[in-house]
């Protein structure tokens, strides 16, 4: 068995051991902010505000059918933003008794800023932006 190093905390599971690190948290969280941050650096430089709606939905077989301003597409990176503090907070209340749930929280808040960065560069694409 392996002694616990600083910083971290051991959980014994029958044929698993998994050690809670506070630079993986860290790292795992810095990750999903710059993320974030980067929505919100894209949407405030490539969707100016202006009278020009832009397109929010875009469907095959209809083409564009629900437009908005730039306030309207500021609600992804609001999103993402709400999501990671939450993940963040419940990853940080669980390190303790679920090692395992807290890592799920932390890679899903990850995975949620990559879809929302996925959505945007659609948006990107059917704007006419890219």
């Amino acid at each position: 068995m392996i002694p616990p190093k600083a910083g971290s905390l051991k959980v014994d599971i029958p044929g698993m051991e998994i050690r809670f690190r506070f630079k993986i948290f860290s790292l795992s969280l810095a990750f999903a902010a710059v993320l974030n941050i980067l929505l919100w650096l894209i949407i405030w430089f490539k969707f100016p505000p202006s009278d020009i709606p832009y397109a929010i939905r875009y469907s095959i077989l209809s083409g564009a059918d629900i437009f908005g301003t730039q306030n309207t597409l500021l609600v992804l990176p609001t999103l993402g933003s709400a999501m990671l503090i939450i993940n963040g907070l419940l990853a940080f209340l669980l390190r303790k008794k679920e090692v395992f749930l807290s890592y799920v929280f932390l890679v899903m808040s990850v995975i949620v800023q990559l879809f929302l960065l996925i959505a945007l560069f659609g948006l990107l694409k059917f704007n006419g932006q890219i």
